[in-house]
Parts: structure tokens; sequence; C-alpha cells
């Protein structure tokens, strides 16, 4: 038995092919593997094709069988087996189609009526598919699959999966740190943009990291550079950036952060070496601009930023109750003239504490437009409408804040809100991760920071 476990998806019609399928994902079962298949969603059910390709996203493996019905059509006017096959093509996961042969004796409801559907689907597999073979009956296929799947992993291992407390054997020192993990992260997850945090800060101004690491965005697209307030910025090997409290790292990208009440999710692990002074919160990231506009309290700046701070902020008015405190807070500050902006307008209320310095801690804060969640290490820890619209802006500041105007020149300087401590694996989505996402995503930034 291998350490690793595979993720193996079996497509096929399923009424035609229910026992086939019990025996193959029992087939699977036996060689220690995950079968995974429409036996766990109603994949005939457009509502479910966005699960249904997330579910091919992190399978390592793709097993086409195909008897002789094509099955129902979707409104692409395709099967869904055939919407899946193909979808698994264009996303390059491995594919091991089993075709019946044609000349088997059906009964009338295992077989369509009119075969020239299943037929062009049959040769468009065995056109497109390297690793194709044939089968008469389900023991046939069952020994086809369990031969091919081994061939397979032993020529070409797929990423997989391990057992959160297992080590994988390796001739390098870190070698699962500085490759699987993230690996598994950038192929699953796709985040839009991905900053480890951990290599030197050379390597992240000459783009060197972003060209390896960042899924989506090119390193043409994207600029990091220090802002330094009176101290340069240290580096720790296997721990990373050192924010001092008095620096911060700035992301450009051309307008690629998520605006108004577009889908957001962020993650990122924290390690504080100090807390925070009332007045003096620590911000772990930030971004949005400053906006100009006449107000009657006699401040004419106001921002609309998104972002998470640990602390309090000092307050221009009392502060509620429920939004005192030294913890971990989202912050959205907003166009509000005379309201203060430590309530409800600008800030959650104290979401989060922080019990120990030098320990790591994984952040995750997403918004759909309306919900706000917060996690803390996996852990879902709040939940909340709120109405936010975030400025447009083209940076994004961790380990402290800084105001940008609409043009992005710098117009205030807040080092007093500057991180003290490490930040690593600094990721964003331009969508919402569920709960199960964060919770498999805190796994594997675990296994990098252990």
């Amino acid at each position: 038995m291998h350490n690793k476990k595979y993720q193996i998806f079996i497509s096929s019609t399923y009424e035609d092919l229910k026992e086939e399928r019990e025996e193959v994902i029992k087939t699977i079962l036996k060689s220690y593997n995950i079968p995974i298949g429409m036996e766990m969603f109603n994949a005939e059910d457009e509502e479910q094709w966005e699960i249904i390709k997330r579910t091919i996203d992190s399978s390592d493996y793709y097993i086409l069988i195909l008897g002789l019905r094509y099955g129902s059509i979707t409104s692409d006017g395709i099967s869904f087996t055939q919407k899946e096959y193909e979808y698994a093509l264009e996303k390059g996961i491995p594919i091991l189609a089993f075709i019946l042969n044609e000349n088997v004796s059906l009964p009338k409801n295992k077989r369509d009526d009119d075969l020239t559907k299943i037929n062009n689907f049959r040769n468009i597999v065995l056109k497109n598919s390297k690793m194709s073979d044939f089968w008469k009956d389900k023991n046939e296929l069952s020994k086809n699959i369990s031969l091919a799947l081994m061939n397979q992993i032993n020529q070409k291992p797929a990423i997989g999966w391990i057992r959160g407390n297992q080590q994988i054997n390796c001739m390098k020192p870190n070698c699962f740190n500085t490759n699987e993990s993230r690996n598994i992260i950038i192929r699953k997850f796709k985040p839009d943009m991905y900053f480890p945090l951990e290599f030197s800060l050379m390597n992240l101004i000459s783009n060197i990291e972003l060209n390896q690491i960042s899924s989506n965005k090119r390193a043409c697209e994207t600029n990091v550079f220090p802002f330094i307030e009176t101290e340069k910025i240290e580096y720790t090997p296997n721990y990373g950036y050192k924010f001092n409290g008095k620096n911060m790292l700035t992301i450009h990208s051309n307008y690629n952060f998520p605006e108004g009440k577009e889908a957001r999710t962020f993650i990122l692990a924290i390690n504080p070496k100090e807390r925070p002074k009332i007045g003096n919160p620590m911000f772990f990231f930030a971004y949005g601009n400053r906006k100009t506009h006449e107000c009657g309290d006699g401040i004419n700046n106001h921002d609309k930023s998104f972002g998470l701070m640990w602390g309090e902020p000092a307050p221009r008015c009392g502060v509620p109750k429920d939004f005192k405190g030294l913890g971990i807070r989202v912050f959205f500050y907003c166009e509000h003239c005379e309201e203060d902006r430590t309530s409800d307008n600008c800030d959650t209320k104290v979401l989060a504490n922080i019990e120990n310095l030098n320990h790591w801690y994984i952040l995750a804060v997403s918004y759909d437009g309306d919900i706000i969640e917060f996690y803390m290490d996996g852990k879902l820890i709040h939940r909340q409408e709120y109405d936010i619209s975030t400025s447009r802006t083209s940076y994004l500041n961790i380990g402290g804040f800084v105001h940008h105007d609409e043009d992005g020149a710098i117009v205030a300087r807040d080092a007093k809100y500057s991180m003290n401590g490490y930040i690593r694996e600094f990721m964003m989505f331009r969508k919402v991760l569920n709960e199960q996402e964060i919770f498999q995503l805190t796994t594997n930034i675990k296994q990098l920071i252990s």
C-alpha cells in the first residue's frame, strides 16, 4: 500500500451501468484509493455543474466508462457524461477510458435505439484518449481498470493526498514544504494571487518567485516592493519576512483586486511577535483608496478599504462596547462622514483573540457581496451580513496600512499600524471559498509552516 491516496473520478451513464460502477468502486477502494462520482451528487442537475467541475479539478485521475447509452442531454446539446469528459480533457486530468465491445448483446433498456450519438462519442474518445481499452462484462472491466490504474500511477504518479501526520521521504531537506504542498494548493484551489513570502526579498523583486508560484497572473503584471519607514525589512530562513512594526510590503497589480461588492477570499498565515496597543492596531493586509469629498465633519478624506487587523483603532468618538478590545476584526472603512469609524459601519466587532505570541495562526476572510465570513485555523468564527463596497485600486499592502488616492499615490503612511511578526502564504481568490475548501486549504498551509 502506497502512502499517497489518489482521488479518481468515475464518469458514465448511471442506470445501465449501475452494477459495473459498483464493481469499479470496489476495485478502487481495494487499491486504497478514493473513488468519487455521481453517487455523491445529482449528476443530471445542471445546478450541480459547478460542484462537478470542482470535483474533477481536485481529482488525480479520470475514469470514463462507456456502454451503448448516450445519456441525458445538457443545455449544451451534449450528454452530461460527454460534458464531464470534455472538461477533464480541457483541464489535462489523466483520462483512462473503457469502452464496451459493441458486439456484446444487451437488453433494450441498456442500449439506445439510435446509436448515432453514442458511436460519435466513442469515436471522439478513441481519437483523443491514448489510454483506452475495451470490455465485455463487469469482471473484465474491473480487471482492466485495476491494471491500467496501477500502470498509470507507477509511470506518471499524480499529486495525490496524504494523511496530515505523515511525512514524505525525500533526499532534499524540506522538499515537501517547498514543493508538494504548494503544488497541491495551486492545482486544486487555483488562487488568483499567491505570495508565499518564504523566500528572499530579492527573489520577489526580480519576479522569480511570482513566475514560479502565482497561478493566474503573469509575473510582468504584478510588482512587489517594500515600503520602509525607518528600518529595512528582515528575512529569516524557514520563516520568511520579519515585519518589525515599521515596514510592510506593497503589491502592485493592474486593478486585479476585487472591488465594489465583488466576491473575494483572502487567506494568510501570521506569527505575531508583539501585541498591539489601543490606538495602534496591527494590519495584516489592507487595500482600497482614499476618496476625497466635501464633508460636514471637517474630514474630507475617507477610505473604502478591505482587510484584516488586530487591535482597536484610535476612536474619533466613543467606541461602542462590542467594538472594544485588542482582538482580530475585519475592517472596511467607508464614506460615512459623521459616524464613528469604529462602529459597525466601518469594522466588525472583535471576532477572535490571539492567545499566544510566536505561534502560527491561519486566518481567512471572505465576502460575497452580502455576507462576511471569518475563519481561524480552518474553523468558521463569524458570519454576518454587511453592506460594504471596496474602492478600485491597484495596490494591496501586506503587514501594514498605507493610504492611496484614486491615482495610486501614497497620501498617508501609517507606520504605527504595521505588523510585528511574520506573514506567510498570502493568497487571494476572486470568489468565495466554502467551509470545506477553507478547511482543506488550511490543512495544506499547516503542512508548509510546520
